[in-house]
């Protein structure tokens, strides 16, 4: 695997799980502060 194909594979895995708890918060109701627990 070259270096290019792993930084790849680690972006995508970061944005696939960023996207997974973006719309988890999308699709429940926000408690407290608007935005908060996407990243957690």
């Amino acid at each position: 695997m070259s270096d290019q194909a792993f930084v790849d594979a680690v972006f995508s895995e970061l944005f696939s799980e960023h996207f997974h708890h973006y719309k988890d918060a999308l699709t429940r109701p926000v408690d407290g502060e608007q935005g908060q627990g996407i990243y957690d």
